[in-house]
């Protein structure tokens, strides 16, 4: 989960992912829709467990959007996605490297 946060994030940070190509570039839709689908699955995977990251990290929600995302109910939310790959995904792939430091993981 935390490499494909962190790969999505620097995607975003270094302009390879903008929010215009996330309207007319398929190959960045693809990214922008397949990377959380698999940051949910993991999550999906992790909450099966009962296994707790921290306490802001919720990982129902997580899993959640990868559902929607997946099923396509509704079709896909391009707001959502969007919301996702330029503030949760970063914010996340933050909040996950802190945990692995703090557990000498990286």
């Amino acid at each position: 989960m935390y490499e494909h946060a962190t790969e999505l994030a620097s995607l975003g940070k270094s302009e390879k992912i903008t929010p215009e190509k996330l309207g007319t570039d398929s190959l960045v839709q693809l990214a922008t829709v397949k990377v959380p689908e698999l940051i949910g699955e993991q999550a999906w995977q992790l909450r099966k467990l009962a296994y707790d990251l921290e306490p802001d990290i919720d990982l129902a929600e997580i899993a959640g959007m990868r559902h929607r995302m997946v099923h396509h109910y509704e079709g896909i939310d391009w707001g959502v996605v969007y919301e996702a790959t330029f503030e949760d995904v970063p914010r996340l792939a933050e909040a996950l490297e802190g945990i692995m430091r703090k557990r000498h993981l990286i």
